[in-house]
């Protein structure tokens, strides 16, 4: 009797082997097969991912462009034509992307499937929307993806813009002139590589790191990441500002704000270059402050709980600054207020 197991077992085991052996071959050469149901799909191969659908829409009228997919990466080039053209490009089991066309609205969406591949060589060739779209189109645009990546390559001046991805980077590598943004992921970072104009600008990122190259300007700017770092390397020009980080640094180079200027970490250090705002409040529960020179309108408010607190000037009628475990050095401060620190040396106008 255990023998025949044995044998059972053994000759199972080699029928195993050799379907994965031809799966891999397949997988190689380019062949794809799956199994899946709606919601749900198991690729043995990923080989093929080709065009399965293009298409060319006019604009004329149209008030919203609205892009919902489930695995597929989102990658926009901008163009001086006066069309939208759209092409999907995904496994040969995968159906066609749904276009539709009505009521100024032009949407375009893939079922919401769960994507799992096995013995995959298709590292390059990605399932995506790849998408052209004018540079000057004044009205709304939404690119929204589960689990791919949004991309978008070349200078845009279009409406409110949404950007978004669940699980996936969220790019942009040429300048954004919007009129609201949205740049959003949840498990991801998001990169906006050149100038971004709009005015009510919210770029977030839940786990991974908020990064802009260039300047920034807007109405009300809010940059947060819950797990990671937020910089800005440009100059920032806004009415309201907050930068803010769970987990992780906040590094901006220099902002001019004629409301209040609010930079906030829970668990990281706090560096900027200079600060012109009505009202300063650099907050760091575990990690120090670096903050160049400060110029207020009201109140400046520095603390750290756990790390010192560092500035080439504080100028404000009132300042409060306070370290509870840390030095406190300043070079130049102006105006009256509390300055203290629990556990650490303070240094001013020297």
């Amino acid at each position: 009797m255990k023998k025949t197991i044995v044998i059972v077992s053994i000759a199972l085991w080699g029928v195993v082997a050799l379907a994965a052996i031809g799966l891999i071959i397949a997988s190689a050469l380019g062949h794809n097969l799956s199994i899946g149901g709606e919601n749900w799909m198991l690729n043995f191969g990923g080989g093929n991912v080709d065009m399965l659908r293009e298409e060319r829409i006019s604009l004329d009228g149209t008030r919203q462009i609205s892009v919902n997919v489930s695995y597929q990466d989102i990658q926009v080039r901008i163009t001086d034509g006066g069309e939208a053209v759209i092409r999907h490009f995904d496994y040969d089991t995968a159906p066609p992307c749904n276009i539709g066309n009505s009521g100024g609205t032009v949407s375009v969406n893939t079922p919401n499937r769960v994507i799992i591949n096995l013995f995959s060589f298709n590292f390059s060739n990605s399932p995506r929307l790849e998408i052209e779209l004018p540079r000057a189109y004044a009205e709304s645009v939404s690119f929204i993806t589960t689990s791919g990546s949004v991309k978008t390559e070349g200078d845009a001046n279009w409406g409110n813009t949404t950007l978004q991805s669940t699980s996936g980077s969220v790019r942009a590598e040429g300048a954004l002139t919007c009129g609201d943004l949205t740049a959003k992921s949840t498990s991801g970072s998001v990169h906006l590589n050149q100038n971004v104009s709009g005015a009510t600008v919210r770029v977030t990122s839940t786990s991974g790191s908020v990064r802009i190259h260039e300047s920034l300007t807007g109405t009300t700017v809010h940059i947060s990441s819950t797990s990671g770092s937020v910089h800005v390397d440009g100059a920032v020009q806004c009415d309201e500002l907050t930068l803010k980080s769970t987990s992780g640094s906040v590094h901006t180079a220099g902002c001019t704000v004629t409301g209040g200027a609010r930079l906030n970490t829970t668990s990281g250090s706090i560096h900027t270059a200079a600060v012109r705002a009505k009202e300063i409040t650099a907050e760091s529960m575990s990690g120090g402050l670096d903050m160049g020179i400060l110029d207020a309108e009201g109140l400046i408010h520095l603390k750290s709980t756990s790390g010192s607190v560092k500035a080439e000037a504080v100028r404000s009628p009132e300042h409060y600054i306070r370290s509870a475990s840390g030095g406190i050095d300043i070079r130049e401060l102006t105006g009256k207020g509390d300055v203290r620190s629990n556990s650490g040396r303070v240094k001013t106008n020297y």
